[in-house]
């Protein structure tokens, strides 16, 4: 790579339909026309071409197109990229899960479950069928059951919401009974459809600092956090904690729970690029399944944000070249607005510009879930 270092995840839609109606869907619907197989075999091998680490495969839900096999084994036979297979779990029948566990390779199938029972799971996935929300609830729990007979690495996502915030340990419960070794803390993102419902979905700061404080407590207690890892940004576990256990222990317990794609806390590689701390456009990128690519996959479907499609032009063109790619990566994190004062600015670098952009309008604006941006206003 010449003018900028290879993105190491790529989410990549192969469906643009769904099954389920979830209400925290990041995704807009919109009349997409996907790529035809071919095209996706070639494009997966040309990220392949430019080393790409990993390879997220999603929707909608990709069980919902036909050729979902031949990509899946695409990758698995013939690419040296970690292959994560995101569903919801509902459509797998016990042949597709034979077919996943004779795949070789770095692969792990990714299913959310979004609660410890079909009431809690199903009005956050079907919220406006309670009719089906026992049968999606007992299909995917199946399926989880299911890999794990099989020995396929599985993880569970689960996104923190008002509705399921007082059941995460409850659901993290089950899932170790299932023998679920990977749970995935995912807070709520106000993007896509998600987007229509974020005053009644989102989770304030207190609870949220709440949650991340009993989880320190269970490192304390137990010596470990289990098998609880938090997909979010850095500052989110730190900031919370910093007042308990002071920055020095705060960051080293952050560093336990976090997700290692959350963020530039002491991140070399990425610092190397940009002081921003969000991964968008930077270490990764999404491409739709009609080949538009987009920054990262909370912000698809924005018009202003499409940096081109691979129907048109190869991804690494489009990686190196796109003006909207380019424009992201001048920026530095004191162009947003109060971190350049906030003394975690090396730590934070910003926070997630999907939501900025959700909630002010501006990529560069402000990430309004930090709870400093009023302190910082006060001090000004």
């Amino acid at each position: 790579m010449t003018n900028w270092i290879a993105p190491t995840l790529i989410d990549l839609s192969i469906a643009g339909t769904c099954n389920l109606s979830c209400k925290i869907c990041n995704i807009t619907p919109a009349p997409l026309s996907p790529m035809d197989t071919s095209l996706v075999l070639e494009t997966i091998s040309h990220l392949d071409d430019m080393h790409i680490q990993i390879i997220d495969l999603l929707g909608g839900e990709p069980l919902m197109r036909r050729d979902w096999s031949e990509i899946t084994e695409h990758v698995s036979h013939n690419t040296d990229m970690a292959l994560i297979f995101s569903s919801n779990g509902v459509l797998w029948h016990e042949k597709d899960i034979q077919f996943m566990a004779a795949l070789p390779g770095d692969l792990q199938v990714a299913i959310s479950l979004d609660g410890p029972t079909p009431f809690i799971h199903g009005q956050i996935r079907a919220p406006q069928n309670a009719k089906i929300w026992e049968n999606i609830f007992e299909k995917t729990v199946h399926t989880i059951r299911s890999m794990k007979e099989y020995d396929i690495e599985i993880c569970v996502n689960y996104v923190v919401t008002s509705l399921n915030y007082h059941h995460i340990f409850d659901t993290y419960s089950l899932c170790e009974d299932m023998g679920v070794k990977n749970f995935n803390i995912i807070r709520f993102y106000p993007v896509g459809v998600g987007f229509s419902h974020h005053a009644e979905l989102d989770v304030s700061h207190d609870l949220w600092a709440q949650f991340v404080r009993n989880l320190a407590e269970l490192s304390i207690t137990k010596g470990e956090f289990g098998n609880i890892s938090v997909l979010t940004h850095f500052w989110e576990i730190f900031v919370p904690l910093i007042p308990l256990y002071g920055k020095k222990d705060a960051l080293l317990l952050t560093q336990k729970i976090a997700h290692p794609c959350s963020g530039p806390l002491y991140c070399s590689y990425r610092n190397a690029m940009t002081t921003v701390g969000c991964n968008a456009g930077i270490t990764q990128a999404y491409i739709d399944c009609d080949g538009s690519v987009y920054p990262c996959g909370l912000i698809p479907r924005y018009e202003l944000l499409t940096c081109g499609n691979v129907t048109g032009d190869t991804f690494l063109d489009i990686w190196e070249h796109s003006p909207v790619l380019q424009w992201i990566r001048s920026h530095n994190v004191t162009d947003i607005p109060g971190c350049s004062v906030c003394e975690y600015v090396d730590l934070c670098g910003g926070g997630c510009r999907g939501r900025a952009l959700a909630l002010t309008g501006d990529f560069y604006g402000p990430d309004m879930a930090c709870p400093l941006l009023s302190l910082q206003e006060d001090s000004s």
